[in-house]
């Protein structure tokens, strides 16, 4: 996780310290406790923030959670049941990529990869050519946070399904490269299947390459509305049933729009109630509406990141197979991220990659909005167009490595000769 260094962490004000005389020292001391003092306050104000909302959120939920609390045992039956897939969306632009697959991972309050396949799955094609793939949630558990009727093991399943469709996929329709494109949270169900997969030694296909759109490297590089709501998840979900139940659900919608009020007054969000429960209930019964316990897991996946501890497992499990490229793709001039602090993130995943000696490239998308990818299209397209050369350089010389690995394997192996 990164962390600013603090003045803590250049000096020592213990009174073995000759450095600073006692009225230096404690002038400094005073300094501590006033970034102390600022430092609370500002987590104090988040969680003043969190309980505001829950709040609202309550006084509106009230009239209405008893009458659905039954469906509970329904809901847990069904994300007990639910398994991840994978669907073929579109093929390559150019017939002779058929072998490479882009597998798609979405993010927060998603049920599958379909709509951002549909806005940018044809952009990312125009830097790394191939079959569009969609990874469906599908309402399953995702991930190994536990909280009441979920165990440890069903979310780490689903998460190695994902990456055993992936191998089906491949073995049946010949697909010998693999791309693991990753938007928003999505990184970290992409990661997690893509180092599952480099895990293989048998398998022929290989992991070419990761590109993470818009992605967290962890809890710290979101911005403070998504730390919120991810706190509200957290407060929410250990208490018995509430993954599960709908009128939580549609609680954590009107959560999230509640939020434009965090600047006004409580009564008057209250009053809105009417409009709020028509957005959210509007959500809420939406075609393929996620889960609450999928919403629950996506938002508890930022503490399972550990992109540094990731990419030397994918380093390690390459060190004799083709090394993946990652590409971290962030948000340019002109736009604004609202969920992801991305020039933070680009710069914690790129460093990590660094450390693990995985190449990267980043880029940045002008006008890109978080929240609304499709007015970005065009800017997209331009972005990857632009990015083809480098990325295929990259990938060429990852492969004429990898060769040069193969050929070194190979060497090992006596030649046999015939008899005389």
């Amino acid at each position: 996780m990164h962390k600013e260094p603090t003045l803590e962490s250049f000096v020592d004000f213990s009174p073995r310290n000759t450095f600073l005389d006692p009225q230096e020292g404690r002038r400094f001391e005073k300094i501590l406790k006033h970034e102390d003092k600022v430092e609370h306050k500002k987590n104090l104000t988040r969680w003043q923030k969190v309980r505001k909302a829950l709040a609202i959120t309550a006084a509106i939920m009230t009239p209405i959670a008893g009458a659905n609390a039954v469906d509970v045992y329904q809901n847990y039956e069904f994300a007990a049941h639910a398994d991840v897939g994978i669907n073929y969306m579109a093929p390559p632009l150019d017939s002779a990529n058929n072998d490479t697959a882009l597998f798609f991972f979405n993010g927060f309050n998603s049920y599958d990869a379909a709509p951002i396949i549909q806005t940018i799955g044809p952009a990312v094609q125009q830097g790394i050519d191939g079959q569009l793939v969609d990874v469906v949630y599908a309402n399953a558990h995702l991930g190994a946070d536990t909280y009441p009727g979920k165990s440890n093991q069903i979310g780490i399943d689903n998460v190695n399904g994902i990456a055993d469709q992936i191998r089906e996929y491949s073995d049946k329709h010949d697909i010998k490269n693999v791309v693991i494109v990753t938007y928003s949270m999505g990184c970290v169900p992409g990661t997690m299947t893509g180092e599952n997969l480099t895990k293989d030694p048998e398998t022929s296909t290989l992991v070419k390459a990761f590109i993470y759109i818009s992605c967290p490297s962890d809890f710290d590089a979101l911005r403070n509305k998504t730390q919120n709501e991810v706190d509200f998840v957290k407060a929410v979900s250990p208490i018995p049933g509430a993954a599960y139940s709908t009128p939580i659900r549609l609680g954590g919608e009107l959560y999230f729009l509640i939020q434009q009020y965090e600047g006004g007054d409580l009564i008057r969000a209250i009053r809105h109630g009417d409009s709020l429960i028509k957005n959210a209930v509007a959500d809420v019964q939406r075609q393929k509406a996620t889960g609450t316990w999928t919403i629950f897991d996506q938002a508890l996946l930022i503490d399972q990141a550990n992109f540094k501890t990731r990419f030397q497992s994918i380093a390690d499990n390459t060190s004799d197979s083709l090394t993946p490229l990652d590409v971290y793709v962030g948000t340019g001039k002109g736009g604004y991220d609202n969920v992801v602090n991305d020039k933070q993130s680009a710069k914690d995943i790129t460093h990590d990659a660094q450390a693990a000696h995985l190449p990267y490239l980043t880029y940045q998308v002008p006008n890109a909005v978080h929240a609304e990818p499709e007015m970005s299209k065009k800017e997209y397209r331009q972005t990857f167009t632009a990015a083809k050369v480098a990325i295929q350089q990259a990938l060429g010389l990852q492969e004429e490595i990898y060769n040069v690995k193969q050929m070194r394997a190979l060497s090992q192996y006596p030649i046999l000769r015939p008899q005389k």
